[in-house]
């Protein structure tokens, strides 16, 4: 993502249109900023989340039969995280949420050795129950967004 903090306010600006076509404008901007938090990786998230044996792995339980095999995988897969390119680039039958689908056991396994070794998860599974906590305390809470007062 090329600025994080663009695509934060787009977020804002969305839900912004979405309290107004319910007929409420007057949200503090403060309330907003505070719901909505964006995570940046600095590569993308399968590499962040996996190594290259993993990724090529996973690829080969795709569906499309143009995609590199065995060895050639991997190294398509090196090649692509050294270079700092999407693993998209050059092989347009790859879905990447269809690798994500495939990449979505290991990632699994990773978190219940974390949970069962009492070590950190996994960056990005911090992430998920970060929000899953936050949407959890916030309907505990019945939590509203504070309004601007009227002058």
């Amino acid at each position: 993502m090329d600025n994080p903090a663009a695509f934060k306010q787009s977020l804002i600006g969305d839900i912004r249109q979405g309290l107004h076509e319910q007929g409420i404008d007057d949200v503090a901007e403060e309330s907003l900023d505070w719901l909505v938090e964006t995570q940046v990786w600095s590569a993308p998230l399968e590499f962040e989340l996996f190594d290259d044996n993993e990724i090529a792995q996973a690829m080969q339980h795709l569906p499309h039969r143009h995609l590199p095999t065995g060895r050639d995988a991997v190294e398509h897969v090196a090649d692509a995280r050294a270079a700092g390119r999407s693993l998209k680039k050059g092989m347009q039958p790859l879905s990447k949420t269809a690798l994500a689908e495939a990449l979505w056991p290991v990632l699994l396994a990773k978190i219940d050795a974390s949970l069962a070794e009492g070590s950190p998860l996994p960056d990005f599974a911090e992430v998920v129950d970060h929000a899953a906590r936050f949407a959890g305390e916030a309907m505990d809470r019945r939590w509203v967004l504070d309004r601007t007062q009227a002058d």
